[in-house]
């Protein structure tokens, strides 16, 4: 790249050529950038789908987390408040986040224990996290997320890339 002083740069020019050939160069970079996280997003989105928060888009599980508890993987649950529920069940749901103690008191699963679960974005309730109670014959908890199947839809894999 040649630099060519100030004083000769062509009147009316915005920067000088090698301000603008930095430019240049840095955006055909960000472009190429782009192209490439849209590649990866799109081989990514063909092979891995995800269920999704159904209001912000979230990542929450994938379909392979599904799991069966009591000999189901869908439940009808109500509330002591009378409000019914259509949940599934998932071994882990890594876009939620937990609020709140374990309660073991109205629990729909026995000897789980369960805590609220919300969408790590934009805080939606998706559901419930559960946690066994710890047996005397075993140090193990098994755990599984309670997920509000309404609240979710298919989508596709983050496109976020670090």
């Amino acid at each position: 790249m040649r630099l060519i002083p100030l004083a000769e740069q062509k009147p009316g020019s915005e920067y000088p050529d090698a301000v603008r050939e930095l430019l240049r160069s840095r955006n055909t970079k960000l472009r190429d950038a782009e192209e490439t996280r849209e590649l990866h997003q799109k081989e990514r989105s063909e092979y891995a789908p995800w269920l999704v928060c159904a209001r912000c888009a979230e990542p929450i599980t994938m379909p392979e987390n599904a799991c069966s508890v009591d000999g189901r993987h869908r439940h009808i649950c109500t509330n002591p408040q009378g409000i019914t529920f259509e949940i599934g069940c998932f071994t882990q749901a890594p876009g939620v986040q937990t609020v709140g103690p374990e309660i073991i008191e109205h629990t729909w699963f026995a000897h789980y224990a369960w805590r609220i679960a919300l969408c790590s974005r934009c805080h939606t309730h998706l559901g419930w996290c559960y946690t066994q109670e710890r047996s005397a014959d075993t140090d193990t908890l098994t755990k599984f997320a309670g997920l509000i199947l309404n609240r979710l839809r298919a989508g596709n894999m983050p496109g976020s890339f670090s």
